[in-house]
């Protein structure tokens, strides 16, 4: 790695719910790294009001992952709508 001591500095100076979170984000991305895996991800890094950054596939190429957005978004949409008011209420 480029800069080990950054990145464990980083961590360091994490919440201890942040630490979780990001132990549970690795350890489902090293599931793709597994011999003969069959775990796909896709990972997007982005900034807060700038394009994105980075888009990182595993175990798929990018049009296989474009998919996999489109059913992620469709999650999203679906949970948002879940939690929507009924169509009525907007009258």
């Amino acid at each position: 790695m480029g800069n080990d001591k950054a990145f464990f500095d980083r961590v360091a100076s994490m919440s201890e719910e942040a630490q979780e979170h990001f132990k549970e984000v690795i350890e489902a991305l090293s599931e793709c790294y597994e011999k003969e895996s069959d775990v796909q991800a896709v990972v997007i890094i982005a900034k807060e009001g700038f394009p994105v950054v980075k888009i990182r596939t595993i175990n798929l190429s990018e049009m296989e992952s474009a998919s996999k957005l489109q059913m992620a978004l469709d999650c999203f949409t679906e949970m948002n709508m879940a939690d929507a008011p009924p169509r009525e209420q907007f009258n």
